[in-house]
C-alpha cells in the first residue's frame, strides 16, 4: 500500500488540474489539506515536497504553495503605480499597452496611491494570483522597503518583474528602465552656466533614488565648472509636499523663494509640475521670470508648454519609456535576459529659461 502522503500529492494533482482550469493560482493551505484528508500537516508538507521536487508547485516561504506554471498561462501585466493619474504615467500606460497588445497581452493598472501598505496590498494579490508580468515604479527607495518578502515571492512564482525609474535591490532577477538622471542634471547645470549663471539653486524629490542623482549631477557639474555651489539653496521636497501642492497648498514653494532662493538666479526643477507651480509662485512674488530667475526642468511634458511661458524641460523621445519597459518585460516573460536601461535625455528650451 502506498505511503499516505503520495495518495495525498496525487489527489492534490488531480485538483491543480481544475485550479488552472478556473485560473485559481494558490494551493489551499498545509491546515486546510491536513483538515481535508484527515491526517498531520507533516504528512500534507511531505506531499507537497513531492511536487514541489516534480516542478507542479512552488513553495513561497510566509504565503503558501502556488501552481508552478500559473505566470506562462496568463496573458495580464500588471502595472504598480504610485498615482496613475500623475501626469506622466498615462502616457507610459498607453505605450505599454500598446506594445504588449500586440503580443497579445492586456494591461491591468493598479494605484497605491504613494503608499506602502497599499504596495503590499497589490503585491499580496498578484503573488496569489500572479500575472504573465509586472511593471513597477518603486515607492520610496531611498529607505527600506517592508514588501521586499513580497518581491521575493513574486520572484518565486516566476512572474517577471521590471521597474520604472527606479527600483528596490529585489528581486534580484528584475530589471530597471530608468533615466540618466545624474547626466541629465549636469548637462542642466551647464546650460545654465552657458548663460551667465554662477548660483543655481534647486528643488529635489527627497524620497527617490531619482531626486539623489539629480542632486548628485547639480553638485558634481557646479564644482567642476568653478560655480558657487551651496547646499542651502537646494529643497527637498518629498512626496506628501507634493500631494499639498496639488491641493493648492503651495506654501512650501513661498518658504522655498523666501529661505533658500537668494542669491540664485536660476532653479532646477526636479519635474515640470514642481517648475510649473514654481514660476506661478515667483510671479505672486514679484519675481521676473526669466529676467530675475530662469527655471529649467526635467520630462518635458505637457506642463512644459501649459502657460504661455514654456518651461525649458529635459526630455526623451516620443514613448521611450513605455516602449523599452515593454520591451524588457516581453524578453524576459519570454524566457530571454532582460536588460536594464538608462534613457537618455534631450533638452528643449523655451521662454522660462
Amino acid at each position: 500500500m502506498a505511503a499516505k502522503y503520495i495518495s495525498i500529492a496525487k489527489d492534490i494533482t488531480e485538483e491543480m488540474r481544475t485550479m488552472q482550469q478556473s485560473g485559481t493560482k494558490k494551493l489551499p493551505s498545509e491546515a486546510q489539506f491536513a483538515e481535508k484528508y484527515g491526517c498531520s500537516r507533516q504528512t500534507v508538507r511531505t506531499a507537497l515536497a513531492l511536487l514541489e521536487k516534480k516542478g507542479l508547485v512552488v513553495k513561497c516561504r510566509g504565503s503558501g504553495s502556488y501552481l508552478a506554471d500559473t505566470a506562462n498561462n496568463s496573458k495580464l501585466v500588471a502595472v504598480v503605480l504610485p498615482d496613475k493619474s500623475e501626469y506622466i504615467y498615462p502616457g507610459i500606460v498607453r505605450d505599454l499597452q500598446n506594445n504588449l497588445s500586440a503580443k497579445g497581452y492586456s494591461v491591468c493598472c493598479h494605484n497605491t496611491n504613494g503608499r506602502v501598505i497599499n504596495e503590499r496590498a497589490v503585491l499580496t494579490a498578484l503573488v496569489e494570483t500572479p500575472p504573465a508580468g509586472i511593471v513597477i515604479e518603486a515607492l520610496n527607495n531611498v529607505l527600506a522597503s517592508p514588501n521586499i518578502d513580497l518581491l521575493e515571492q513574486v520572484e518565486a512564482v516566476g512572474v517577471p518583474l521590471v521597474y520604472l525609474h527606479c527600483g528596490y535591490n529585489r528581486p534580484v532577477s528584475a530589471v530597471c528602465i530608468s533615466e540618466d538622471d545624474y547626466t541629465g542634471a549636469y548637462s542642466l547645470v551647464k546650460y545654465l552656466a552657458a548663460k551667465g549663471h554662477k548660483n543655481i539653486a534647486g528643488i529635489m524629490k527627497s524620497d527617490d533614488s531619482r531626486g539623489l542623482e539629480r542632486y548628485h549631477g547639480c553638485v558634481q557639474a557646479s564644482l567642476d565648472l568653478g560655480m558657487n555651489f551651496s547646499e542651502s539653496n537646494y529643497y527637498w521636497l518629498s512626496s506628501e509636499s507634493r500631494r499639498r501642492l496639488l491641493n493648492n497648498n503651495d506654501s512650501i514653494l513661498h518658504s522655498f523663494i523666501k529661505d533658500y532662493l537668494k542669491p540664485c538666479t536660476a532653479v532646477i526643477c526636479y519635474n515640470d509640475e514642481i517648475a510649473f507651480y514654481l514660476i506661478r509662485a515667483l510671479r505672486l512674488n514679484n519675481i521676473d521670470v526669466p529676467g530675475e530667475v530662469s527655471v529649467v526642468s526635467f520630462d518635458n511634458s505637457y506642463y512644459a508648454t501649459a502657460r504661455a511661458m514654456g518651461i525649458t524641460s529635459l526630455g526623451h523621445e516620443a514613448h521611450a519609456v513605455g516602449k523599452v519597459a515593454a520591451e524588457a518585460l516581453l524578453a524576459l516573460m519570454a524566457g530571454r535576459t532582460g536588460r536594464s536601461a538608462a534613457l537618455s535625455w534631450n533638452l528643449t528650451e523655451r521662454e522660462s529659461g
